[in-house]
């Protein structure tokens, strides 16, 4: 599974996860990640784009605001996998 973050007034995005994800609870949480596990790989197409201002994606995704001004595009299986994690509190 592929989910960019693409900021619109930026010009270009901030990142681009490709892989599978696994949610863990604590205490496995704590654990350093695994850098061997992360790819980033901006020039391959996503399976999800999520689009909007900086200003819009970042209260967003710190559960700051809605989804006003943000655009999801793409495989909306993907979609419905991660949008219960990015719903989850960052606290």
């Amino acid at each position: 599974m592929s989910v960019l973050v693409l900021s619109d007034d930026l010009g270009g995005s901030w990142v681009q996860v490709d892989g599978t994800c696994e949610v863990l609870t604590l205490p496995d949480a704590l654990d350093p990640v695994d850098e061997a596990d992360v790819a980033i790989a901006a020039s391959s197409a996503a399976d999800v784009t999520v689009s909007g201002t900086a200003g819009a994606l970042d209260a967003w995704l710190w559960h700051r605001a809605g989804r006003d001004g943000i655009a999801v595009e793409g495989d909306e299986a993907v979609w419905a996998t991660v949008q219960p994690i990015l719903d989850q509190p960052a606290d």
